[in-house]
């Protein structure tokens, strides 16, 4: 039997591979990418990069992500948790 916060550690797991992933394919990075990374200072991204990976992520999830709700990303972390607030306004 699966309860609701299994279920929702499932799907949290499930949103951070596949962030992980567009920030891979968007930036040149070989190594593992994990949530705690800090998206400037261990990634490396630059603004161009982070509008490509804003972009990949409007595309994955149908979302429209503005400006204001680009403010306090750090690390990946940070996305995850953004997109989690999105996705469920969104539902």
């Amino acid at each position: 039997m699966c309860d609701s916060n299994t279920a929702s550690k499932t799907e949290k797991m499930k949103l951070e591979e596949k962030v992980t992933e567009i920030i891979k394919e968007n930036i040149e990075w070989e190594g593992e990418i994990n949530i705690k990374h800090n998206l400037v200072k261990d990634l490396n991204i630059d603004s161009f990069s982070m509008l490509m990976i804003i972009n990949s992520l409007e595309e994955e999830f149908s979302i429209q992500i503005e400006d204001k709700n680009l403010e306090g990303l750090n690390t990946v972390s940070d996305i995850v948790e953004r997109l989690k607030e999105m996705l469920s306004v969104k539902q």
